[in-house]
């Protein structure tokens, strides 16, 4: 797939909802849909991005209320943006939770590092669980 593909996929939010804007980024098409479907039935705003990079495009011009981020993706990895993002004032309280098939020490030491807010393993990746995350954390994320 050219990075160009699928660089932005909005899922609109119906007019009932608080509109909530979460940035999926992941580099398995297969993950970001997954992701996506299990999020589309709460209404949420999703954009979808295949890297880091395309990640920091978009924020240049746009503030989501939360991230969720594939900790391995080419070009630049959920870790890179996490860190990068905490020095920007406009994103600092945006929420991010990586994405993980690592269960070790080393990873683990990097996302805690970095201050990402929640990890969630891949191997224990479920629709309630993920929701459930999510929603705490938009719950927990103070206003912008």
């Amino acid at each position: 797939m050219k990075r160009s593909d699928q660089t932005i996929q909005t899922i609109p939010a119906p007019a009932d909802n608080s509109n909530k804007t979460i940035l999926i980024a992941d580099d398995s098409e297969a993950h970001r849909s997954l992701l996506s479907s299990m999020l589309t039935s709460d209404r949420f705003e999703l954009v979808l991005k295949q890297d880091g990079l395309e990640v920091l495009e978009y924020l240049k011009s746009n503030t989501p209320d939360m991230m969720i981020l594939d900790i391995r993706m080419p070009h630049l990895d959920g870790l890179s943006v996490t860190e990068r993002v905490r020095w920007v004032p406009r994103l600092q309280h945006v929420p991010v939770l990586i994405i993980t098939a690592h269960d070790d020490q080393a990873t683990a030491q990097s996302i805690e590092w970095v201050k990402a807010k929640a990890v969630l393993y891949k191997s224990e990746l479920t629709k309630t669980r993920l929701l459930s995350v999510v929603s705490g954390l938009l719950a927990d994320a103070p206003d912008a």
